[in-house]
């Protein structure tokens, strides 16, 4: 069990990730006001088929690493992200977070651990985020937005998004 809750929190950054990583596959989305998930991210809710002790660890340990990202993105100022561009073929996938570093920072400039960002691509058509990374559609230019985010609809950012400049070639 112990092995099981590492294995957890070491995964829960890239899991968070993904989970509010927009996607080309969203859906219509319905407005809830000033915090409103943008058009192009997905949401995904979680659920057990049973409810074994296994199952309830595990929920927990999702809902403690949720809401240490949460309290990571409060804390973030600014957004570093290294390389600011990449080049993809069209077709070719990419894992964003093997090649691109992100890390949120303070006000004092300390790294935030727990930081879970936010991916966004401005255009769909040129290049899209899927559940395995992003993947060139089209020739042309566009940008992967990353961002700070939370699930608290009365949390004020204050990161402003940093931009992965992304060329996509035949």
């Amino acid at each position: 069990m112990k092995d099981r809750a590492k294995h957890l929190r070491r995964l829960w950054k890239p899991l968070a990730a993904l989970l509010s990583t927009s996607c080309a596959s969203a859906g219509p989305h319905q407005s809830r006001g000033p915090s409103a998930v943008p058009p192009d991210t997905v949401a995904v809710a979680l659920s057990s088929a049973k409810d074994s002790s296994a199952d309830s660890a595990t929920r927990a340990a999702l809902n403690r690493a949720f809401h240490q990202a949460d309290l990571a993105a409060h804390r973030v100022d600014t957004i570093l992200v290294s390389p600011d561009s990449l080049t993809l073929r069209v077709g070719e996938e990419v894992a964003v977070f093997a090649i691109v570093r992100i890390e949120g920072r303070t006000m004092a400039g300390d790294r935030v651990d727990g930081f879970a960002p936010m991916l966004r691509s401005e255009d769909w058509n040129v290049a899209a985020l899927t559940g395995k990374g992003l993947v060139g559609r089209r020739p042309g230019r566009t940008r992967l937005l990353v961002e700070a985010r939370t699930n608290d609809p009365s949390a004020a950012i204050r990161a402003r998004p940093a931009v992965v400049v992304v060329h996509v070639s035949p």
